[in-house]
């Protein structure tokens, strides 16, 4: 994550480096939040 853009990608990954789900988060409480779920 870089702490001067506006977004957040994260990705979720299994030990075998297959990606299980991911995505792109506003830097705000509601981009937060919206992570968590």
């Amino acid at each position: 994550m870089d702490p001067h853009k506006r977004s957040a990608t994260i990705e979720v990954m299994s030990a075998d480096e297959a990606i299980q789900g991911g995505g792109r988060f506003a830097t705000d409480t509601d981009g937060y939040t919206a992570m968590l779920r």
